[in-house]
């Protein structure tokens, strides 16, 4: 398949290989057995992945003016007009989720200035793949333009902890903690001028409303999703308590 990433240029990718047949399939070499990578060592390779993808293929623009505000406010503005319509099972948390979606999308500055690149879209714990200490990213068909910077470690880090570990939302926030210490993490957020709170509301909108208008009208809900749904509403509360702070203090 060609994907055309019209501004950005990339260097070439290299594909897992594939090892023995089995029952006429190619299966494909994944990491040794006994072999454990913790999130946090993830995250840090994703940084370092991050910190030389946005020195080639990054930009400068306004939040109003990505793809990704286009798609989020999008999302929120079609679920607003077809709420009538959403399931029954689960309808309570789904029509809760999309009004603090949209409380959250007024709070944000869109003419502030922040740097967007490529995200791949499908960073999550069954599409990495490992070999000789190598981190590789596969399925790439959601991969696109306009995309604040950071969105793909946000994703790791909420897919590793809600689905993966069947945590809730306070171990995503622990971990992001976490990995804002490392140095590394630094020098990119200082090197693009990165307001970390910025990024995250940006990126739970996005994340969040692209979810929910995929299953907005599905008959039943599966736990995974019953789960993201409740980590979700669990981020937004702490971005609307942290704004209703900082109001009270203004």
């Amino acid at each position: 398949m060609h994907v055309n990433f019209h501004r950005y240029d990339f260097t070439p990718l290299s594909l897992p290989r594939s090892s023995v047949r089995v029952r006429g399939h190619h299966r494909l070499t994944t990491e040794s057995s006994g072999v454990h990578i913790t999130s946090t060592r993830i995250a840090v390779l994703l940084l370092r992945y991050a910190s030389q993808q946005y020195t080639i293929s990054s930009e400068r623009m306004c939040v109003v003016d990505t793809a990704a505000w286009n798609t989020l406010s999008r999302n929120i503005d079609r679920m607003v007009v077809e709420r009538g319509f959403i399931r029954k099972e689960g309808k309570e948390d789904n029509l809760k989720l999309l009004d603090q979606l949209r409380k959250i999308r007024n709070l944000i500055p869109l003419d502030q200035l922040i740097w967007a690149s490529v995200n791949q879209g499908q960073i999550t714990p069954w599409n990495r793949y490992y070999e000789e200490n190598r981190l590789y990213f596969q399925e790439w068909e959601m991969a696109r333009n306009g995309v604040p910077v950071l969105f793909d470690l946000y994703h790791h880090v909420f897919c590793q902890s809600i689905l993966q570990d069947k945590n809730d939302f306070r171990s995503v926030r622990i971990q992001l903690d976490r990995i804002e210490t490392q140095a590394i993490f630094h020098n990119l957020r200082q090197r693009f001028k990165v307001d970390t709170a910025l990024h995250f509301n940006l990126y739970i909108l996005f994340s969040g409303s692209c979810f929910l208008r995929r299953n907005f009208y599905e008959s039943q809900s599966s736990p995974q999703n019953k789960r993201l749904v409740k980590a979700w509403i669990s981020a937004c509360d702490e971005i609307l308590a942290h704004t209703g702070k900082q109001q009270d203090h203004e």
